[in-house]
């Protein structure tokens, strides 16, 4: 607490105000508690609901498409899995 040069308190009433915040800062630690175990909850639940069905998806999608690839595709990304014998050089 800020106060006038005039009105320096005691040594006790330093005490008595360190008492009256760390009790605050514990009230609010308190009430703080419960918002951060239900974000917690809801955020994990969000995950498993939407995010991971979406990645799993996603990655799916993305391996079905590297497999099932056209020739073409590999020959521009330097895969020559697929070359008949008369593409040989």
């Amino acid at each position: 607490m800020a106060v006038d040069a005039a009105h320096i308190g005691s040594g006790r009433s330093s005490l008595v105000f360190m008492r009256n915040f760390e009790r605050e800062v514990e009230t609010i630690g308190d009430k703080i508690k419960p918002l951060t175990k239900h974000f917690s909850t809801a955020s994990e639940l969000n995950m498993k609901s939407s995010l991971q069905p979406a990645l799993k998806t996603g990655a799916k999608k993305g391996t079905a498409a590297a497999i099932f690839s056209t020739p073409a595709t590999m020959d521009c990304t330097g895969l020559l899995i697929r070359r008949l014998p008369e593409d040989k050089v």
